[in-house]
């Protein structure tokens, strides 16, 4: 499967709050946030798109996953790919272009009982620093640190 990443525009905002939900929604069974969607719409025009470089990934003109990410601050706040596009390497990609504008490092947060996405991220050389509680959703979560390894560092 062929993946793009673009620059995330108005155009795809309810595309991108829709596999938003959904993916969120899809983690484990009966797993609810706090927030209705209409919150989450308010969350994304007031927060995310002002304050974070967004990406979209799309494969033939579907939107299959988006990351955001707050460059300055070293967090990825954001990284979700469609529930049906999952292990397609649409992640990857994803999280390819956070190590790219955060070539530092950074962090991210998921969800504790999101044992998928802690997978993904300890095979893609995360580690974990700490465990804590959501502030946005009120879940226990996860705090994953991304450090280039020195082979990756140019002399």
């Amino acid at each position: 499967m062929h993946v793009q990443l673009r620059a995330y525009q108005d155009t795809d905002r309810e595309a991108v709050l829709a596999l938003w939900w959904t993916s969120w929604h899809s983690i484990a069974p009966h797993l609810q946030h706090p927030a209705t969607r209409a919150q989450w719409a308010a969350r994304w025009d007031d927060e995310i798109t002002k304050s974070h470089q967004v990406v979209v990934a799309h494969t033939n003109g579907v939107l299959v996953g988006f990351a955001a990410a707050q460059p300055n601050q070293r967090i990825l706040s954001q990284i979700f790919v469609a529930p049906r596009w999952k292990r397609n390497g649409v992640g990857h990609q994803l999280l390819l272009w956070a190590c790219s504008i955060m070539p530092t490092g950074f962090q991210l947060q998921t969800l504790a009982v999101n044992f998928a996405s802690q997978r993904f991220y300890e095979a893609n050389g995360l580690t974990v620093d700490r465990c804590d509680v959501s502030s946005v959703n009120g879940h226990p979560t996860v705090w994953y640190d991304w450090k280039p390894s020195p082979s990756q560092c140019k002399a």
